[in-house]
């Protein structure tokens, strides 16, 4: 059995939730190994000068972003108020969005959903 979602005007394409462990970069693929293949490095952070979390975007190549997460360290969860467009995939665009809950007060563990939705049909793309 397959689930299609559809929601705010966009398809969900993919969705996960999974643990990360530790500071420093976890590593997430969309699409098979090939061509078509996107790669997302998100990176987690503290920042103790500044208190607030803070969200950014770094093209590493025209397959790879790294996602800089600044003070994502909430135990009571955190998450972007709307999908984010990030690029196209397969012909429309694509946007992500995700949520992130620290789990514990010592550790550096948390919990990622995230979520990858196609928006409208890209030209040439």
């Amino acid at each position: 059995m397959t689930i299609h979602v559809k929601t705010g005007g966009f398809t969900v394409i993919e969705s996960t939730t999974f643990l990360a462990y530790g500071l420093g970069e976890t590593e997430v693929c969309l699409g098979d190994l090939g061509p078509e293949q996107l790669r997302f490095l998100l990176n987690f952070k503290i920042d103790n000068e500044k208190k607030d979390p803070a969200f950014g975007l770094e093209p590493i190549d025209d397959h790879a972003v790294r996602i800089q997460l600044t003070n994502w360290n909430n135990s009571l969860g955190m998450t972007l108020t709307a999908p984010q467009k990030i690029g196209s995939y397969k012909g429309r665009e694509l946007l992500l969005a995700f949520a992130v809950a620290k789990i514990g007060d010592k550790a550096e563990t948390r919990q990622i959903t995230l979520t990858f939705y196609g928006g409208e049909v890209v030209k040439n793309g």
